[in-house]
């Protein structure tokens, strides 16, 4: 044999070596789970309950109605049978007076089921402003039903006196009622080597302390602040669907001021490690998503959700991942308007606390913050 085909031989040799080699050792790398959280490792946030707000409707009052003029936009989730969605109004005044919104919510006219939540806000000729999230109720048994936006103010004639309008409708609008899901097992794997690093090396708690510093709630790690960053995400922070998967950074996501699930995803977990607390992400089919650690006491789910509630000024429903560290709250700002919202591809399964099941997946990994 020539010395170069022999070379060649042997090259081709080695090479499928390599290959087989790789193919035994692989399952063995797989299977290898870096060093994740320790039960001693965990701090629960404190589960402070936020003051409630109080309707405001202006003084002095006026006795004959001055002019407003206003728009609304809105954005409205899937809505499930008798369990509902979350909407999130952006509300622009029009006219030449200032407006004083101090309700907003959404009603089912047919089905007479209401949602209301106290707002106030200021709004000045020109300017828009966001009303922020309502989890609502909705009808059940019907395959689609009618809704309507009621917005209560005020507006301040050229005096500086307030004429309280009361509420105001918006016209009817359709939506469909889907139905709710089904539960449906899936393989959870924990930390698997292939993601635990690169999650791990973008997450930034550095790039987010001016961030955190901004929110000045309490003075030590609050359920409050969790929802602070929550909020931050949903209003700075746009989607940008990302077909080449390119995960980014949270110093590169506030930059570029959008990112898909995944970069979402790790500006929300570095926020959490800037607050003090513990934080995961996690992958299901099609989408990624953050989780925070919040405690492991019997009724923490309820409680974590009345302190969300109260942030809100109206009752929401929370979502959590589970496993034998405790309970971890969902972080999804690509999904509900509001913190604990239920991810992204997945569907309620009734209407207790924590109902729900991921639409269309085998696996969950999830992959813990340190």
């Amino acid at each position: 044999m020539r010395p170069l085909a022999k070379a060649a031989t042997i090259g081709i040799a080695a090479a499928t070596v390599f290959i087989a080699l790789l193919f035994i050792l692989i399952p063995y790398w797989e299977s290898f789970v870096p060093d994740g959280f320790e039960k001693e490792d965990l701090k629960a946030p404190s589960l402070t309950i936020g003051p409630a707000l109080v309707a405001w409707t202006g003084s002095p009052v006026a006795t004959s109605p001055p002019s407003k003029d206003f728009s609304m936009r809105w954005w409205i989730t899937p809505v499930y049978s008798g369990f509902g969605g979350s909407l999130n109004i952006t509300l622009t005044n029009t006219g030449n007076t200032k407006l004083h919104i101090y309700s907003v919510g959404i009603e089912w006219p047919d089905h007479s089921i209401s949602t209301y939540k106290v707002v106030n806000v200021n709004i000045t000729k020109g300017r828009s402003a966001d009303l922020g999230a309502i989890y609502f109720q909705a009808p059940s048994g019907v395959s689609s039903a009618d809704y309507a936006i009621v917005i209560s103010l005020s507006a301040q004639n050229k005096f500086g006196a307030w004429y309280d309008f009361g509420e105001v409708r918006s016209e009817r609008h359709s939506s469909e009622i889907l139905p709710l899901g089904t539960d449906r097992s899936y393989d959870i794997t924990d930390n698997p080597v292939r993601y635990f690093k690169r999650v791990n090396d973008l997450v930034e708690a550095d790039a987010v302390k001016n961030i955190v510093q901004g929110f000045d709630i309490a003075s030590s790690y609050d359920i409050q602040e969790v929802v602070a960053a929550f909020d931050w995400v949903r209003s700075n922070i746009k989607y940008v669907n990302d077909p080449n998967d390119v995960w980014l950074s949270a110093s590169e996501t506030i930059a570029q001021g959008g990112g898909d699930c995944e970069d979402q995803a790790l500006l929300l977990c570095s926020m959490v490690l800037e607050l003090g607390g513990n934080a995961r992400m996690n992958f299901i089919k099609g989408h990624a998503f953050a989780t925070v650690y919040v405690g492991d006491t019997p009724g923490t789910m309820q409680q974590v959700q009345d302190a969300i509630s109260s942030h809100y000024g109206l009752e929401v429903r929370a979502f959590f991942l589970i496993d034998a560290l405790g309970y971890w709250l969902v972080l999804d700002s690509t999904s509900y308007h509001y913190c604990g919202g239920m991810p992204t591809l997945s569907v309620p399964t009734g209407l207790g606390i924590n109902d729900f099941a991921f639409e269309d997946t085998d696996f969950l990994y999830t992959i813990d913050i340190v």
